[in-house]
């Protein structure tokens, strides 16, 4: 069973005949149309016959790239604030038109968090049946990735580890955050030039904040990088000393090491999300900074930076393998400084794989002039 047709069964389980999806990310995974690159609303009308709806301009592109095979355009030429329509309004009435030549009837779903309330009343005024929101019928889905999904996130973690060593190079005093940030990306985009020309590669250092204020000796940086291969994501992050490490960045450093390991440690197939969680909290807890602690310990990673499932308190999914997630506990502490570690990892049939492999260690971390 194919994702169109796995999705589509998932609706009916729901009790609809029919669902727009409006999410980019879920409308790229059931149709692999590239929707991170366009810049106008892509519509997946999930039915007996599914349809895709995109920009004019986008036909073609579509017509290489997508699995669903009836493709449909809206074009911008009425849009203006003078008839009051948008580009979503544009694309729903062509998905909707659709639908009334089908013949569909009984309850249509739409996804709640890829419609805004603008996108909600343009549907109500233009449909008669039963409109139903709904959460998580593709989520769930994408939870696990297939091989090909998996060969794009080894790719794209290998950059990612490239972006993090290029990023620690230029953890020196006189360097700000901001030029840190440009070099961990420059270097991840060339790279990915090099080793992945027949890919799509975007690439960001996000995490530190665009201050002019020189590093100097004693301070901590959290070099982050985020590598996305054809839209599939895998981050790394490593706290780096400048120089020279104080005692209690010391102790800080160590307990986060303890508090990654732990959470490795915890993951295994049939595992709640919320038990790795618990056991890298206990590991900070113990150590005395448990409210230092205010972060999830990690999240699931793939179309989206951020998704399903998470390994945090209220999480208690468990793990499945083939599942890819972001695992990093960490501790914040004003005045001493900001320890985290980040790894992408994937579940694996008896624990778990790292995929990025850049070394942990204060040594190794630690930059010299």
């Amino acid at each position: 069973m194919n994702r169109l047709e796995s999705a589509t069964a998932r609706m009916r389980d729901h009790g609809l005949v029919a669902l727009l999806v409006t999410t980019p990310a879920n409308a790229y995974y059931l149709s692999r149309f590239p929707t991170g690159t366009c810049s106008r609303p892509v519509v997946v009308v999930l039915a007996e016959n599914p349809v895709l709806v995109v920009p004019e301009l986008e036909e073609a592109r579509a017509r290489d790239t997508s699995v669903v095979g009836d493709i449909l355009t809206y074009s911008d030429r009425q849009y203006g604030r003078q008839r009051g329509l948008t580009h979503l309004h544009l694309a729903l009435a062509v998905a909707l038109e659709a639908l009334k030549e089908s013949g569909v009837s009984g309850p249509i779903g739409f996804e709640s968090e890829g419609l805004s309330a603008e996108g909600f009343f343009a549907l109500r005024s233009r449909i008669t049946a039963q409109v139903v929101p709904t959460r998580g019928i593709v989520e769930e889905m994408r939870m696990v990735k297939d091989a090909g999904e998996m060969e794009l996130i080894r790719a794209a973690a290998g950059l990612a580890d490239y972006g993090i060593a290029a990023g620690i190079a230029a953890c020196r005093p006189e360097y700000t955050r901001l030029e840190i940030s440009i070099e961990a990306a420059a270097a991840m985009m060339r790279a990915g030039a090099a080793r992945h020309p027949e890919h799509h590669v975007a690439a960001a250092s996000p995490y530190a904040p665009p201050t002019r204020r020189a590093l100097a000796a004693g301070d901590t940086v959290v070099c982050s990088t985020v590598c996305a291969v054809d839209g599939y994501h895998a981050e790394a992050e490593r706290t780096v000393l400048i120089e020279t490490a104080s005692d209690d960045q010391r102790r800080l450093y160590e307990v986060m090491l303890r508090a990654a390991s732990a959470a490795r440690a915890a993951i295994r197939p049939g595992v709640p999300c919320l038990e790795v969680d618990r056991a890298a909290r206990a590991v900070v807890a113990e150590a005395g900074y448990g409210p230092q602690f205010t972060h999830m310990t990690g999240h699931g990673l793939g179309i989206e930076r951020h998704e399903l499932p998470s390994l945090a308190q209220g999480d208690d999914t468990p793990l499945v393998p083939g599942m890819v997630m972001s695992v990093g506990p960490e501790i914040y502490v004003e005045g001493t400084g900001g320890f985290r570690h980040s790894d992408t990892v994937l579940v694996t049939g008896d624990g778990c794989e790292v995929l990025t492999l850049h070394p942990r260690h204060l040594e190794a971390l630690t930059t010299r002039s």
